[in-house]
């Protein structure tokens, strides 16, 4: 993002998750308020597609309001409907209605008070906070999502009284999301062809890390928010406790896909850069679980089955890990799995 040449982070790595043939480097660079980082080489605009042949998106879609962490990088969380699973939904709702205003006035204010105890676990709070998309409720606003994959964030977007549009470049999630009666796009928001100012929010999950010209793409978002709407983007974190602890086999690595990684340093400089105003940088541990497991089985046997099940030490050790992680937040506040940046035009 400075424009440093880097250094060699990482060599000689595969694909862990989807065996796309080939083998990359990560350059880092260490310039001081940078950090980036970015795969040498990076795919041809020919090639790029076969790293999403058989991308998770491409699976159906995982119940609107329930407990999955599954966004991109992350480990999809299968939900089953045990009594916490609907304990969690109970507490959703009060959570909800106490950040968000969602639906306040049917919600009591034990409830919403009780909500609060979904702060006390390392992602139960920000997975709500995300399906939010960190927004406020805007009756009748209108909603954008860039890389919506099969329509998760939409469907719930949606629930909360937003009038939502979609975009991916994959066509097979495009499809499995209007399957859910959602208005999707396919292609890029280059293509979109909406006029200037038509929208009041653009959210990008884990998206910004795949994208070649992010810079370009920025701009794009700035013109299509009308003055004072909200860019809300969350993406991995390269300097994140899971990084310095799984190095080379860290998940959100993912060559070829993830051709950049940022810092919350090199993210604000590259909204600022697009002309937004920076509102809030923060990072946090949501599906760090996911993703601790997933790293370890990499380390271990260089490969990593989407939507694998765990062993139960593995799944008890990758949980007391993202407690470590969520903890550490509070020495380290820049040290989780994902940023979180909300900028405004």
């Amino acid at each position: 993002m400075c424009g440093g040449a880097g250094a060699v982070l990482h060599a000689d790595l595969t694909d862990a998750l989807f065996d796309a043939g080939g083998q990359w480097s990560v350059r880092a660079c260490g310039t001081n308020g940078c950090g980036t980082a970015w795969l040498d080489p990076r795919p041809t605009a020919a090639d790029l597609g076969k790293a999403y042949e058989t991308y998770y998106t491409h699976a159906k879609a995982t119940p609107t309001g329930g407990a999955p962490g599954s966004e991109a990088s992350s480990v999809p969380e299968h939900p089953r409907l045990r009594w916490d699973d609907h304990l969690f939904r109970w507490l959703r709702t009060g959570y909800l209605a106490l950040r968000y205003h969602h639906r306040r006035d049917e919600c009591g204010v034990v409830r919403r008070w009780l909500g609060r105890l979904l702060l006390l676990h390392p992602d139960l709070a920000t997975r709500v906070d995300l399906q939010a998309f960190h927004l406020q409720p805007m009756p009748g606003g209108r909603f954008l999502e860039i890389g919506c994959g099969n329509g998760d964030h939409l469907a719930t977007m949606r629930e909360f009284g937003w009038n939502v549009q979609g975009i991916d470049a994959d066509p097979n999630a495009v499809q499995a999301a209007r399957q859910r009666g959602l208005p999707v796009t396919c292609g890029t928001i280059q293509q979109l062809g909406f006029a200037p100012a038509s929208f009041d929010a653009i959210g990008m999950c884990h998206v910004i890390e795949h994208v070649d010209d992010p810079a370009e793409v920025l701009r794009a978002c700035r013109d299509l928010l009308a003055p004072g709407g909200r860019l809300v983007l969350v993406t991995p974190n390269i300097a994140s406790f899971g990084h310095r602890r799984y190095g080379r086999h860290w998940l959100a690595l993912d060559p070829p896909r993830h051709l950049r990684l940022y810092t919350c340093a090199s993210l604000r400089a590259a909204v600022r850069a697009a002309g937004f105003v920076e509102e809030s940088v923060k990072t946090t541990v949501r599906a760090g679980r996911s993703q601790f497991l997933a790293s370890r089985s990499i380390r271990r046997t260089g490969h990593w089955t989407w939507g694998a099940r765990a062993s139960l030490g593995d799944s008890l050790a990758a949980r007391l890990l993202q407690y470590r992680a969520f903890l550490g937040l509070r020495a380290r506040p820049e040290s989780g799995e994902e940023i979180v940046l909300v900028a405004r035009r």
